[in-house]
């Protein structure tokens, strides 16, 4: 069979472009995910592929993962290539690049090697070669990262003002993915991702903490952040079913499913580690049930290795996810790294609502005149060339925006977000005298 590809794009990719999910062909170079470009024959059943690259100019640099030995999913693919592209190798880990980006090569690879390596470690399998590829987006409204697991790939897209720290999280999240759920059963889809997205969330920071990737302050700042979105989430008592509906098109109820599987992740790791045992334990046998029996239900795996350690944990699944009741961890639930406290704090009020045009830039509209971002020269229909720091949500911080007038003029506005009225979350704070050691919380 032969067939021709068209392209989705016919200038260089932009931030509003987000991931390919039709292939990207230019003259030059091509970025293309797997599930887009590999088709299948109706009738013949899940088919896998091997690819072999042929008749490429020599100045072509080609990657994909779909070249290794046995086959693989067509839908798990992704191919890159191009003249402009770098390929970088460390250890098993190979980075494929198009573009410039706040961060080199080779310290980006090894930084995905590092997570790697940490998480083959806590499932204890042997190496193997995995992929990275990357390619850049030209900014229009400030920095953006996303990206796709591909069971034994990553591939993403990014603007240039990303930094280590932005991605750092979201890479150990996505790789954490070559094993959940894909190797702990078989999925239900939505209605399981609490546990798909919330434990990877969950150990994407604990993994980045034990392989010293952050330390006991960062880890806890990650989930801080997490803390303060969900206390303060109106979507935070939707029920199982609802959230399940809600995934793609409500923010709030795509978030539910990441906040509410980390924080049981915390309490029943709290709860095993008061007996002896550890979430680890349970991950890892799951991964070996699982191994025996692939097509079991990733649920049934999971509640029978929690029961076999002495937790009940359908009750918890029932009251928590299924109901709504919002999540109340222990304040010793981090014991003997952090504790557990409330902080209150002003309302967040940005004063404005930015809208994204039809040229892909953010623009102030509804702006009101008694804001403190209008009283800081913030005005309606200004564009948001970038965000120079604040946090969506935090009103006790700076927001700092570089923005441009309708007659071209460009400026930094600077302003607290504060409103009228009073807040409360929950935030963890690390004890005195904790070292990562004991914010590794291996046992």
């Amino acid at each position: 069979m032969r067939y021709k590809l068209r392209s989705a794009l016919t200038r260089e990719p932009l931030e509003s472009d987000g991931y390919p999910t039709e292939p990207w062909i230019r003259p030059n170079w091509f970025y293309v995910d797997g599930a887009s470009a590999l088709v299948r024959v109706e009738g013949r059943g899940t088919p896998t592929v091997l690819l072999r690259w042929r008749h490429w100019p020599k100045n072509f640099q080609l990657a994909s993962n779909l070249e290794k030995r046995g086959r693989r999913f067509p839908e798990l693919g992704v191919l890159i290539g191009g003249r402009d592209i770098r390929v970088t190798q460390v250890g098993d880990l190979r980075l494929a690049v198009r573009g410039t980006f706040g961060i080199s090569d080779a310290v980006l690879a090894r930084e995905l090697e590092t997570i790697l390596r940490q998480e083959r470690r806590f499932w204890g399998e042997p190496g193997g070669p995995y992929l990275v590829t990357a390619a850049r987006l030209e900014e229009q409204a400030g920095g953006y990262f996303t990206g796709v697991g591909k069971g034994d790939a990553f591939a993403m897209v990014a603007t240039p003002s990303m930094t280590l720290n932005d991605m750092r999280v979201f890479l150990a999240h996505e790789i954490f993915h070559t094993w959940n759920p894909l190797r702990l059963g078989r999925s239900a889809g939505a209605t399981d991702y609490w546990f798909s997205e919330g434990f990877t969330d969950f150990y994407a920071r604990r993994l980045l903490h034990r392989g010293r990737l952050i330390g006991p302050q960062g880890f806890l700042d990650l989930w801080n952040e997490m803390l303060r979105t969900y206390d303060l989430s109106p979507a935070r008592t939707m029920t199982g079913p609802e959230a399940a509906k809600a995934f793609w098109t409500d923010p709030g109820a795509e978030r539910l499913a990441y906040q509410r599987g980390a924080l049981l992740a915390a309490i029943w790791d709290h709860r095993l580690r008061a007996q002896g045992s550890s979430l680890d334990v349970v991950m890892q046998r799951q991964a070996g049930a699982a191994g025996e029996r692939p097509d079991a239900p990733l649920m049934e795996l999971f509640l029978a290795e929690m029961k076999a350690e002495g937790v009940d944990a359908d009750a918890d699944i029932q009251r928590f996810i299924e109901a709504g009741t919002p999540l109340e961890p222990l304040p010793d639930v981090f014991a003997p790294c952090a504790d557990l406290e409330v902080k209150r704090t002003p309302s967040f009020d940005l004063g404005f609502t930015p809208i994204m045009n039809g040229e892909g830039q953010m623009v102030v509209t509804n702006l009101r005149p008694d804001s403190a971002a209008y009283m800081a020269g913030l005005r309606e229909k200004m564009v948001v060339i970038r965000k120079v720091s604040g946090t969506n949500g935090v009103a006790d911080l700076p927001y700092n925006l570089e923005v441009r007038a309708a007659d071209g003029r460009t400026a930094t506005v600077s302003f607290v977000p504060a409103g009228t009225g009073t807040v409360a979350y929950r935030q963890f704070v690390l004890r005195a005298g904790a070292t990562p050691a004991v914010c590794d919380l291996s046992q």
